[in-house]
């Protein structure tokens, strides 16, 4: 599975996803830090199976929109935490079969 974590996610849950097998790829390492929401899942829908953000300003509903049979976003609802923490809790979090999380819009967290 194709994964992207958008910029505003701890680049610490690489190492999480990769270990589970995914190709992970952040959204800064890729140069896209700076773009506007809208970019940012039209570039991760073509390219992607699943998009993970932390961002305040999706909500499930307006997310709900974005998807389609092939791309899914999760929206992590995770309490702000060091790198290794948010990572560790997102670990405990992530499913061990997520292909159910593509073409919806999922919250994720505590």
């Amino acid at each position: 599975m194709w994964i992207l974590l958008d910029e505003n996610v701890p680049v610490d849950l690489l190492a999480v996803l990769r270990a589970a097998g995914h190709e992970a790829e952040s959204a800064g390492y890729l140069g896209w830090k700076g773009l506007k929401n809208g970019e940012i899942l039209g570039r991760a829908a073509s390219r992607y199976d699943l998009l993970l953000t932390r961002d305040g300003d999706f909500d499930e509903t307006l997310l709900g929109k974005q998807v389609d049979s092939g791309f899914g976003i999760v929206l992590l609802a995770i309490p702000q935490q060091q790198g290794p923490a948010y990572a560790a809790i997102f670990a405990g979090l992530w499913p061990s079969g997520p292909e159910h999380l593509i073409g919806r819009a999922t919250r994720l967290g505590l």
